[in-house]
């Protein structure tokens, strides 16, 4: 049963909420509906920063003020596309970059796709998942605008630098879905709108201190996940960010700069070989 402080809503209902809102801010029904459809599917993958919650951020985001274009391959490959996301919402222009991965590799057997001028792309999760049902393995990383303090700053100097990745499987691929900093941006953004606090040693307020005020997190900086470690991976994923446009068109990071890598296991091995060990790996792991 829902608590005092929450709505129960069928999924439908959901879908309608979310698609009729985005509609009100001049996206069309076909680019509402995908939208709509990523919202709910990270609330029913129990993510409701990155649910219906996101429809007041993507909404008050200055972004959305601007004139939005069509999504656009800009150069191309073969085997690659550097996408124009043409300051769609990501949920949208990601998930065109997606199915155009989806393309190239199953024509050439791999491929690199790059995606900048977008933004708020959501549950990466959602992206590997739809790759990889088409028995394609893939990695995706989101450089994001700077909310995470590199080790030992007190400043924003990267995103908050998610990497997933996905494995062809049956019935459902392996999903590996992290962020490199210590929270979630997005759950930091929801806990301010709830006045709730964050956990300790997520963030720092913009005098350098800890803090687990989220007002005080928005206008100070998220920190690492473990330290150097998850330092180093979201360097990594910023540096591939730029491939996607990161830098694009001033030289500085000020953009989101997502990238997609997608391949057939077979062209290393049989793939079907590739999907019997990889689930033997999986139900050694259960067993434990």
């Amino acid at each position: 049963m829902p608590s005092d402080d929450k709505v129960a809503l069928g999924v439908e209902e959901a879908l309608a909420l979310a698609a009729r809102a985005l509609r009100r801010v001049g996206y069309d029904q076909q680019q509402s509906d995908i939208i709509a459809a990523s919202l709910v599917d990270a609330e029913l993958c129990g993510y409701p920063a990155l649910g219906l919650a996101r429809l007041v951020s993507i909404i008050e985001d200055p972004r959305a003020r601007h004139k939005r274009t069509p999504v656009t391959i800009v150069h191309e490959t073969p085997v690659s596309a550097l996408i124009d996301g043409g300051n769609n919402v990501g949920l949208y222009a990601l998930h065109r970059a997606a199915q155009t991965t989806i393309d190239k590799a199953r024509a050439t057997g791999i491929v690199l796709v790059g995606v900048h001028n977008s933004f708020f792309s959501g549950r990466s999760a959602h992206y590997v998942e739809m790759i990889s049902r088409t028995g394609l393995i893939s990695i995706h990383t989101t450089a994001s605008e700077p909310y995470m303090a590199a080790l030992g700053g007190t400043v924003s100097e990267l995103g908050t630098n998610p990497i997933a990745f996905g494995f062809p499987r049956d019935p459902d691929p392996l999903i590996v879905d992290i962020g490199t900093s210590a929270i979630a941006r997005s759950e930091v953004v929801l806990a301010a709108r709830l006045g709730k606090p964050l956990p300790e040693g997520a963030a720092l307020d913009d005098q350098g201190r800890p803090t687990r005020d989220a007002a005080a997190a928005l206008i100070g900086t998220m920190l690492p996940f473990g330290g150097h470690k998850g330092f180093g991976l979201g360097l990594m994923v910023q540096a591939l960010g730029l491939l996607g446009g990161a830098a694009l068109p001033r030289g500085s990071v000020q953009d989101f700069g997502f990238l997609f890598i997608a391949f057939d296991p077979g062209l290393l091995m049989p793939a079907e070989e590739y999907r019997r060990q990889l689930d033997a790996l999986i139900q050694r792991i259960k067993a434990l």
